[in-house]
């Protein structure tokens, strides 16, 4: 009987040493691990929104085309064009004022998604809406959400107003807030915002690798 509880308490010692050893070899990893993953995500993030970037520099280089219209049916400068295209996704939180209009809802005229026009011709969700010239698709593959489940965003109004503002494919990062302005030069990602920069000279477009294709 003394023996059974001996061989009991030497069990129970070995366990609490073994999830004594667990924890701390778990601590010492998880930290890495977690950046690891983090690191990963962003890495997939900035190669999705430049794919996101390529497709909409291959619409403007093959349907001639400054910009997305609501009505693509029409000539360019006749119908509205939109400013704010985006994919599949949660809509994330604005910071401030300057980083509001990237979080506005979509409502098919000035906020539409980017696959109505990169990978069907049906602006704002119609087909009577298609573009004359249109050789799509631009991206062969749907938009999925961001790494943390938000959705990509592309301020291309500036690319038909041509006001000096930059063009960027944006994602809120890993706390799903944007921190960037929508409209400035030279624009800075703010917080954890990672952006990819749309060229808007003709020269610099050529060279970029058409997504998908």
């Amino acid at each position: 009987m003394a023996r059974n509880r001996k061989q009991r308490s030497v069990s129970l010692i070995e366990v609490t040493v073994a999830l004594f050893v667990g924890a701390t070899v778990t601590g010492g990893i998880a930290p890495s691990t977690w950046r690891f993953l983090g690191k990963h995500k962003v890495e997939r993030a900035e190669l999705e929104m430049a794919e996101i970037r390529n497709a909409v520099v291959a619409f403007q280089e093959r349907t001639g085309r400054v910009g997305f219209a609501t009505n693509g049916a029409v000539a360019e400068g006749d119908s509205e064009s939109v400013a704010l295209l985006v994919g599949d996704g949660g809509t994330p939180e604005a910071s401030d004022g300057d980083s509001e209009p990237w979080t506005r809802r979509v409502d098919y005229g000035r906020v539409d998604f980017l696959s109505n026009h990169l990978i069907e011709n049906s602006p704002g969700a119609k087909t009577a809406n298609a573009y004359s010239v249109w050789a799509g698709t631009y991206r062969r593959s749907t938009l999925s959400p961001d790494p943390w489940g938000n959705r990509y965003m592309v301020n291309v109004r500036h690319l038909s107003e041509q006001n000096g503002c930059d063009v960027v494919v944006l994602s809120a990062g890993p706390d799903g807030k944007v921190d960037t302005a929508f409209s400035t030069g030279n624009v800075v990602a703010g917080g954890d915002d990672l952006i990819c920069v749309v060229p808007t000279e003709t020269a610099v477009l050529t060279p970029l690798a058409f997504a998908g294709q």
